[in-house]
């Protein structure tokens, strides 16, 4: 488009006019300009008044008046109906715009004018005006199309960023008279909109905005390609990044701009053989200067634009697509959590925190499309058992068959609440991580020469035939598989050196899974191997690699990366070939599905119409999408499991880098650690650092006979033992070998008494819905007290469950209600907008879990000071008593407004890091406020409370001074200032004493008794009850027994959840652990921890301790739902 040069334009529209008028109107065309730019520059007082670049706006939007008026269409009558046919331009007017560009330095030059940088100054402007968009002529609140169109904008025009150069924009005034009232009001109202205005696009998508008219946001405006630009490029790029590539831009067309105009400069002054030089000269100034002032955008504006198009079009619009899809017949799923770690929840002291700690699930189907993915709060499998009950409605929704295969890295934990889901499908292990079990246990690990061989036979045991461009893997039968599996290990072990001490373990372990057929599967004909899903981890973390974010826009780059890479899979696939979607084929690879969707309902309705007037029955028609009902969410979504107490788990390790194929993955997974691998069994990692000891043929492994990680748990368990006065077991050696709970054969299923979505999730939501057995418990909980029911229905009426005649007491009947998800509405108030997303995801109100800066931090200061708070001395009542003193404060202090009550772990965790924080200011004497640069504020606090113990004098008597510790603490302090230790697990000071201080942190257990460190699965949250375990060595199965009965009364028989306190929460979280409660013919189990001996003194009977799958559990016969027959000779 041709430069807009006003004396030009006003000499063409003065010629087409009668020569009797062209006075008149060059006249009011001067006058009316220079009133808009009076008018203008006295109502811009914080916006730009350079006065050229007024004056060139205030011509153009009188050319666009012009324009407007020789060619606005008028009724015939007033109240008339019919359509007004619009006027037509002479064909001596030029048509210019909607974007107009000031003269060049070329337009200038040919017209006689000078070289002067003001030229270089003028912006290109957009006009938002119904001349060019005729479409915008309805109300933008109620969609009328009685609207008026008034003025242009009072104040002028915005500005508007480029990718090159800085723009403006001016805009139009609309007017509605009788717009309807918002929502709850009566009558009419009368509305004004510039189409400059965010407000008159809020209900607009960007594709939906006509073409060339800029993307307006309450900040700025950008110009539509650097709108396209930011959406195309920001998901592989950081904000930061793009903003100084669009820098660079803008720098580049100063610069350019700069010689062209020096060149025209020397040629139009500087004449070839000459001296004469012009008497001043003035370049163009700076670029971020007045003059040429140009700023491009900044990283935080791209980040709102971005998050905008997330929040109005890509996450519905990814959301919509992954519902269309079909599921497919074998689905592959896994969590990773990497990218997960990143979406962080920022309160309004800019403190980050993790929540979501169960990563992200996502599920793909043979053909490696994406059909499910959710941020987890837990790594329990309740989670999936939610995705999955999506994906089931949405086969019926498409009318298509469910899938009948699911592949996992954990086949077996997952199984239960897949198939509550699906009950149909086969449950199977990938071969990736059934190979990387055995590799970790190879001795030296990857520096082993024969680890690659060794890959390589593990794949051909499992595979009959790799997978190769046509045609996926073929599996051998389960019978076949075990066969070559031991054949395998046996080689190795013979030709000694490759197997260490814990291969034996594992290689049992993996037996089971072979002999279960998890490595089978049911179908050949497609890809089932379950590598591709370790594969699309890449895609997952390398969002924002090595680059902090924040929970919401976390969110928006999982939305966009799940649509992207299905559509890019999916276009992949030549039309007609299986897998290929009609739709997809329509967008030509474009991922702006919603904008290919709507062009082609406007195309159908085009082309039916035009057929139907026709009588065309053979016109074409596109794909579209379907509006699927399948009630499926996606990404940052509320989770059930977590609304039940279920969440807060422990998860797994996860290697750093994904393979393309098996033996890939085997050779270049240094870093999947095989402790984190071994751990899953609970297999010392000690072993691989030791030969394996051939002590018994591999081809004569009994399936369920104890195996050699047992002996080492046993024997390690007797050592630990043996330095005890009461001459304790070991747990594994007075275990009881049951073969089968029940001689006659599982029990028929009944109604369970209880539900799995009620508060008893904390209990046993790993445990399997069966009913109420008859036998007699066990004589310990028949000594135990009854307990007591409150209830307002009359004592004697009960309410049946099920048809068997079985009866409970109505209070049990209350508690199996469903209980109503956490209101948020109330408690949302003064959060930021990731904690607000957080919280509207999860119904967790992100500031109950930590004490935040200012007013909740000094409350919790003084307080410490008032009541002596010490961690080391902290109890389970103390603790009790602390959260609810703090908690009634701070909701009565003023100042504090939407203050949210605690959590316990909230003020748990602030004592930890105020005590290692007061030791380090000791030790460096370093008492300064960092904001007010006082010292009495932290040398006041730092000795209220004394967490160093000052030690006795030869005579007996204490030194002198607050700070003087012994000589050993006084010289670490003083001479050797360093980071205070603190447990990782209960976060206490280490060494807050003397040495061998009663009130040091004990040596390898804590307050609680349990084990300071120990792998992810064999530990337990702190502070368990007192007396369950002791010395860290030691478990009391009565106490715990005790421990279940009294939780077990608090919330279901007396409904008191008010008087769980700290070790009540940490003991259910430890009970929901994944696995640690089972459930085998009617029989519930605990799993013991491993490293843990039972005192003899604790006299237990030998039946309540049984061995399943050569795994030691404890019976707990108070939660056992079913009918069950014990014999001391059998396994469970």
């Amino acid at each position: 488009m041709a430069s807009f040069d006003p004396p030009v334009v006003l000499a063409i529209l003065v010629a087409a006019h009668e020569p009797g008028k062209r006075k008149k109107f060059e006249d009011e065309y001067k006058a009316n300009v220079a009133k808009r730019v009076a008018s203008w520059t006295k109502n811009r007082e914080k916006q730009s008044q350079y006065q050229p670049q007024l004056e060139f706006e205030a011509h153009v939007a009188e050319y666009v008046a012009f324009l407007y008026t020789e060619t606005r269409p008028t009724r015939t009558t007033k109240n008339s109906n019919t359509v007004p046919k619009p006027k037509t331009l002479k064909p001596s007017i030029p048509i210019y715009g909607p974007r107009f560009t000031p003269p060049s330095l070329i337009d200038v030059r040919r017209r006689g004018g000078s070289t002067r940088p003001e030229i270089a100054y003028l912006r290109p402007i957009n006009i938002v005006h119904p001349f060019f968009y005729p479409l915008l002529t309805k109300c933008p609140h109620c969609g009328s199309d009685d609207v008026a169109w008034d003025s242009w904008n009072g104040t002028g025009s915005r500005e508007v960023h480029g990718v090159r150069r800085e723009e403006t924009a001016l805009g139009y005034q609309l007017r509605h008279k009788d717009c309807i009232p918002d929502s709850g009001g009566t009558g009419t109202k009368s509305r004004s909109f510039v189409t400059t205005n965010q407000v008159f696009w809020k209900n607009w998508e960007h594709w939906e905005i006509p073409r060339g008219i800029p993307y307006f946001t309450s900040r700025s405006a950008v110009t539509r390609e650097l709108f396209d630009i930011i959406v195309e490029f920001r998901p592989s790029t950081t904000s930061g990044g793009l903003a100084e590539n669009i820098k660079q831009l803008h720098l580049l067309e100063y610069h350019e701009y700069s010689l062209e105009f020096l060149r025209a400069y020397q040629e139009e002054n500087f004449k070839p053989g000459t001296l004469t030089f012009p008497r001043t000269f003035s370049p163009i100034s700076p670029p971020t200067e007045q003059g040429y002032n140009d700023t491009s955008i900044t990283d935080d504006f791209i980040r709102d634009i971005y998050m905008g198009f997330i929040d109005r079009t890509r996450s519905e619009e990814s959301t919509e697509y992954l519902k269309n899809l079909n599921p497919g017949i074998c689905l592959s799923t896994d969590n990773t959590f990497k990218v997960a770690g990143k979406a962080t929840v920022v309160d309004t002291t800019k403190t980050r925190t993790k929540l979501m700690k169960g990563g992200i699930l996502s599920i793909i189907n043979e053909l490696n499309e994406i059909i499910a993915w959710r941020f987890c709060q837990s790594a329990s499998p309740a989670e999936l058992f939610e995705v999955l009950e999506g994906i089931k409605k949405r086969c019926e929704e498409l009318g298509v068959e469910l899938p009948s295969m699911l592949v996992s890295d954990d086949c077996c934990k997952i199984e239960k609440e897949a198939r509550k889901a699906m009950p149909d499908l086969q449950i199977c292990l990938d071969v990736y991580h059934f190979m990387m079990r055995y590799l970790a246990a190879i001795l030296n690990g990857t520096q082993n020469p024969r680890r690659g061989a060794v890959a390589v036979d593990i794949r051909n045991a499992v595979l009959k035939k790799s997978a190769e461009k046509d045609a996926p893997a073929q599996y051998w039968s389960k019978e076949e598989q075990e066969t070559k599996m031991v054949a395998v290990y046996e080689k190795y072990s013979r030709m000694g050196g490759v197997w260490s001490a814990a291969a034996h373990a594992v290689h049992a372990a993996q037996l089971k899974h072979l002999r279960k057929g998890c490595l089978s599967r049911n179908r050949q004909d497609i890809a089932s191997d379950g590598s591709r899903i370790e594969g699309s981890h890449k895609g997952w973390n390398g969002l924002q690699r090595a680059v902090a974010s924040g929970i919401e826009l976390q969110n928006g780059l999982c939305h966009d990366f799940a649509l992207r890479r299905n559509l890019r899979i999916a276009s992949s696939r030549k039309p007609g070939t299986p897998g290929s979607h009609a739709f997809v084929c329509s967008t030509f690879g474009s991922h702006h599905t919603r904008l290919v969707n709507q062009t082609s309902f406007l195309f159908n309705s085009i082309q039916l119409s035009a057929a139907k007037a026709q009588s065309d029955v053979s016109a074409l028609i596109r794909p579209t999408l379907r509006n699927i009902q399948s009630g499926e969410k996606f990404g940052l979504v509320s989770s059930n499991h977590s609304d039940t107490f279920g969440g807060l788990l422990t998860i797994k390790s996860e290697d750093e880098d994904e393979a393309k194929v098996l033996i890939e993955l085997g050779e270049n997974s240094a870093d999947q650690q095989p402790e984190v691998i071994l751990a899953e069994f609970g297999i010392d990692p000690a072993l691989l650092q030791k030969p394996e000891t051939p002590q018994l043929s591999v081809a004569s492994f009994p399936q369920d006979r104890n195996t050699q990680q047992l002996t080492a748990k046993r024997k390690h368990s007797e050592s630990v033992s043996a330095d005890h006065d009461d001459n304790p077991v070991s747990a594994n050696k007075s275990a009881t070998n049951v073969a089968d709970v029940n001689a006659s054969g599982p029990p028929q299923p009944k109604k369970s008494r209880l539900a799995d979505n009620t508060a008893v999730c904390i209990l046993w939501s790993n445990i399997n819905n069966t009913s109420r057995s008859n036998t007699p418990l066990h004589p310990f909980f028949n000594s135990a007290p009854a307990p007591t029911v409150s209830t307002s229905l009359p004592q004697t009426q009960t309410v049946p469950l099920h048809p068997s005649g079985h009866q409970v007491e109505p209070a049990l009947a209350r508690v199996i209600k469903l209980l109503p998800l956490p209101d948020a509405s109330g408690s949302a108030t003064r959060l930021t907008r990731s904690q607000r997303l957080f919280m509207a995801g999860t119904t967790t109100n992100p500031k109950s879990l930590q004490i935040a800066r200012g007013p909740e931090f000094f409350l919790f200061m003084d307080m410490r000071k008032e009541f002596g708070w010490k961690a080391s001395d902290m109890t389970s009542k103390k603790w009790a008593e602390a959260v609810g003193k703090y908690n009634e404060r701070l909701l009565q202090k003023d100042g504090i407004p939407g203050a949210v009550s605690k959590a316990p772990r909230a003020l748990i965790s602030k004592l930890g890091e105020i005590e290692r924080m007061v030791l380090e200011r000791i030790a460096t004497n370093d008492f300064v406020a960092r904001t007010s640069g006082k010292v009495e504020y932290w040398k006041e606090h730092c000795y209220a409370v004394q967490l160093i113990k000052p030690s006795t004098s030869s005579e007996g008597g204490k030194t002198e001074g607050k700070s003087v510790s012994s000589s050993r603490q006084l010289f670490i302090l003083l001479f050797q200032p360093r980071k205070v230790a603190a447990c990782l697990r209960c976060n206490k000071v280490m060494y807050p004493g003397p040495n061998k201080a009663p009130e040091n942190h004990k040596k390898g257990h804590c307050s609680d008794g349990f084990k300071q460190k120990s792998t992810d699965d064999n530990s337990a949250p702190w502070p368990q009850p007192t007396g369950i375990f002791t010395m860290g060595s030691e478990f009391h199965p009565l106490l715990f027994l005790v421990a279940i009965r009294d939780l077990y009364e608090k919330v279901l028989i007396e409904q008191n959840h008010g008087s769980l306190n700290v070790e009540d929460e940490a003991f259910s979280l430890m009970l929901q652990q994944p696995g640690r409660i089972i459930s085998v013919n009617g029989a519930v189990l605990f799993k013991l921890f491993s490293g843990y001996a039972i005192p003899a003194a604790d006299q237990i009977p030998d039946n309540l301790m049984v061995n399943h799958d050569g795994v030691a559990y404890l019976r707990i016969d108070s939660l056992a739902d079913t009918e069950t027959t014990f014999s001391s000779s059998q396994h469970m």
